[in-house]
């Protein structure tokens, strides 16, 4: 089977990579480094879960997007960013309505898979716009650092038909991904605009429990009380569990915050605002946090990365960096961050060398902790319950 994906993301590129390895997968990419280092075997991304897959062994390259002329495909795959608008607090979708009209214009008729995270009605829309194509959306369910585990193991198999006469198609790639995982997982037949709302719904319940629990732990700190204590008598409630229980400064990363955003726009048209509340509760989150630290007699504020998460390199959305924007108003800040190379980042000063950051900042902010802050604990500010 000849499939084609556009966009060389962690979307993209993990699936390709799982892909191809029965499959002859061309990645379609604008970036001229991601498509050298696909051509020689090379992850594009730093992700440890893809660094465990043989990269020389399976069936995958990568053109760049204007290549695609004269290319035969019997699934495209659309894994494109879809940021969000600030403007008018929704979903960008022209790269996806782009690339379909680029198929258009190519003379490539095909079975289009939208992977990208679109608004809930976005792919009836499209459907309409370009009728000669099948159109199907089916949503990941993936996480940074986790890609590979995440494909192979995957929650459950979503998708979504904008026309009954497309079954057979879906259905055939649908199993194709399935013959992919390890753990058999259930698989869910609706119309695309249902399958956006689990996306989309999914994300925004997620978001919902981390702020949660950020408003527990706030509440915590307020009242003397112990979050670790609460959280974890709360968490034996099997209907609650254990899991995205764990405080932080606020979540970030690339789908939460648009996506939650995303939903709270088209809900506003049914007069329902509790997913804005998630958006709000989050915002008064980092206030919060940027409150107690510029509390705190202290002249340095050291901080401890701005990844959203430990394992991540991803520092989109990230609180960390919304924290430094309040509190650099107030305090003199330094930033630890072995991913920036320049020697400032957003108005503060980045110290590359671990031992001068521990040394020179009088507290240590951390959004989550590991080991290497192991030998200066008394310093570290963090909500992070799991490590100590």
């Amino acid at each position: 089977m000849e499939i084609g994906i556009f966009g060389a993301g962690y979307v993209g590129y993990s699936l390709g990579v799982i892909l191809a390895d029965t499959e002859n997968v061309t990645i379609l990419e604008i970036d001229k480094e991601k498509i050298e280092l696909i051509n020689h075997g090379k992850t594009c991304l730093r992700d440890t879960d893809l660094c465990s897959i043989n990269l020389q062994n399976i069936n995958l390259k990568a053109v760049f997007f204007d290549e695609i002329i004269g290319m035969s495909f019997d699934y495209i795959i659309i894994a494109v960013p879809t940021d969000l608008d600030t403007k008018t607090q929704s979903l960008r979708t022209s790269i996806i309505e782009g690339v379909i009209d680029k198929l258009r214009k190519s003379k490539i008729i095909t079975t289009v898979i939208i992977k990208s995270t679109v608004p809930i009605g976005f792919t009836k829309s499209i459907s309409k716009k370009y009728p000669e194509y099948s159109i199907i959306f089916i949503p990941e369910f993936i996480r940074e650092g986790h890609t590979i585990e995440d494909n192979r193991y995957p929650s459950r198999i979503v998708y979504g038909l904008t026309k009954d006469s497309d079954e057979v198609k879906a259905r055939r790639f649908v199993t194709l991904l399935k013959s992919k995982t390890y753990n058999n997982p259930e698989i869910f037949k609706m119309n695309s605009s249902e399958a956006e709302a689990v996306k989309l719904f999914s994300n925004a319940y997620l978001a919902m429990r981390i702020v949660f629990f950020n408003e527990l732990d706030s509440f915590a700190v307020n009242n003397f009380l112990d979050t670790k204590s609460i959280i974890s008598a709360i968490g034996y409630d099997e209907r609650i569990g254990n899991l995205y229980n764990n405080p932080s400064f606020g979540y970030g990363g690339y789908c939460l915050p648009k996506d939650t955003l995303q939903l709270a726009k088209q809900l506003d048209l049914n007069n329902s605002n509790l997913i804005r509340v998630i958006e709000q509760s989050n915002r008064n989150r980092l206030r919060f946090i940027s409150e107690q630290i510029i509390k705190l007699d202290v002249d340095c504020i050291g901080v401890y990365k701005i990844t959203t998460k430990l394992e991540s390199s991803n520092s989109k959305n990230s609180p960390i960096i919304e924290i430094i924007n309040l509190v650099k108003r107030k305090k003199e800040v330094i930033l630890y961050e072995p991913s920036i190379e320049t020697k400032e980042f957003n108005g503060i000063a980045v110290v590359s060398e671990l031992t001068e950051f521990k040394n020179r900042a009088s507290i240590i902010l951390a959004n989550r902790v590991d080991d290497s802050l192991l030998d200066v604990k008394e310093k570290v500010y963090t909500r992070d319950i799991s490590k100590w």
